[in-house]
């Protein structure tokens, strides 16, 4: 019998009573849940961990980072906003590509550069304003 057992508190047994499979089956979902809608404390550590590597004077330079930790990051920022609900689009820029007038590509060389620099100065606005919440 159920009446009067708190599920969240019963001992948790799939092969044991009624009411230890019941609690079994709830204390799962629960975690389930959390693990999937929820910040665990690993990721949160691991962002401050990551963050303090790329701590510079009272902000964060996050292009002295290593590849791998970068890409770390980058994944942990997008699981972590998409377990709270923020959709976060892709804002890829691509350089103009260059063409057979050399007068004109060197404008454009002027343009991909100052592209790759506003490119470079909103992914450590991001990801500074990302490593702050933790």
């Amino acid at each position: 019998s159920l009446q009067g057992v708190d599920l969240g508190k019963a001992k948790a047994d799939a092969s044991g009573s009624l009411a230890e499979r019941v609690a079994f089956a709830q204390q799962s979902k629960e975690a389930e849940f959390r693990n999937t809608f929820m910040v665990t404390a690993a990721e949160a550590a691991e962002v401050k961990t990551l963050a303090s590597k790329a701590k510079s004077g009272d902000g964060f330079d996050f292009g002295k980072l290593p590849a791998e930790s970068s890409e770390r990051l980058e994944a942990l920022y997008k699981a972590i906003n998409g377990k709270v609900g923020y959709a976060m689009p892709d804002l890829a820029m691509k350089p103009i590509p260059l063409t057979a007038d050399a007068a004109a590509n060197k404008y454009i060389e002027d343009v991909n550069a100052r592209l790759a620099a506003a490119q470079a100065q909103l992914k450590n606005a991001r990801l500074s304003a990302f490593a702050a919440a933790f």
